[in-house]
């Protein structure tokens, strides 16, 4: 009898819960709409800069001609940042 219910019960419990996890859960697609304070290498030193880099392509972001950094560093600034262009 235990076994019965266990093999009916386990499936459709676990169906339930895929459909629940699946309403809980929420999409997001890679982009920050957010403006993010980010950096660039100029005259020597990181500078910051405010802007909208995606990293959802793999073209080089660009400020002013100055490659965009995720992160400042002592001497360098770290991580590059890529943007996604539109055809």
């Amino acid at each position: 009898m235990k076994t019965k219910i266990f093999k009916s019960v386990m499936p459709l419990m676990a169906f339930l819960m895929a459909i629940g996890l699946a309403f809980a859960t929420e999409y997001k697609d890679g982009t920050n709409k957010e403006l993010a304070t980010l950096y660039i290498y100029q005259n020597n030193q990181c500078r910051e800069v405010t802007t909208d880099c995606n990293q959802l392509g793999s073209v080089a972001c660009k400020i002013g001609g100055f490659d965009v950094y995720r992160d400042m560093g002592v001497t360098s600034c770290l991580n590059p940042l890529t943007h996604w262009v539109e055809d």
